[in-house]
């Protein structure tokens, strides 16, 4: 993912693009979040504001895997139990 450019200009400030680090490598390989990365990332944020974003990256990563799980990640089937009335 490129999150440094885009048209010539920053796309996302330094605390973006580490956020961005971190919630990928949360969701892909949490082992791999180090120190360095915590590091950096306490650099952008207060403790609480990383307990925070820990938080809601852990909350949609759970919802997606039990929507996956459940099949409720498939086309919304609402359309067609309101036309069978």
């Amino acid at each position: 993912m490129d999150t440094t450019q885009r048209s010539g200009t920053a796309r996302f400030d330094v605390a973006e693009q580490v956020a961005l680090e971190y919630t990928t490598g949360f969701c892909t390989d949490s082992a791999a979040v180090d120190d360095e990365l915590m590091a950096r990332l306490a650099e952008q944020f207060e403790s609480g504001e990383i307990v925070e974003l820990t938080l809601v990256i852990g909350k949609y990563l759970s919802m997606g895997r039990f929507m996956q799980v459940l099949g409720l990640d498939q086309t919304c089937s609402l359309q067609s139990q309101l036309a069978q009335g």
